[in-house]
């Protein structure tokens, strides 16, 4: 194929239960609402191979804003007081 690939594990079962018809649905939907479909990595689904940059951004997506953008704004410092408030 000439493609990074992720092969998900065989027991992907409970994706298609909460998703209502599996990958195939969400990545389709993604792909409509920004109307685009990007070039990122591609994952082997029982679709075939799909591209995964939507199914992120559109489940990452909380606030509105590009995943990247809400990627930047979080503040490394945060995790490290997290982590120390626990002892590790």
């Amino acid at each position: 194929m000439g493609v990074p690939v992720t092969v998900l594990p065989e027991n992907t079962g409970f994706l298609v239960e909460e998703f209502g018809g599996g990958y195939g649905n969400v990545l389709q939907e993604t792909i409509n609402s920004t109307g685009t479909n990007t070039v990122g990595d591609f994952l082997m689904t029982p679709f075939g191979n799909e591209n995964i940059t939507p199914i992120i951004d559109f489940l990452m997506n909380y606030t509105g804003t590009t995943l990247p953008a809400a990627v930047s704004a979080v503040d490394p410092s945060s995790f490290v007081d997290l982590l120390s408030s626990i002892g590790l």
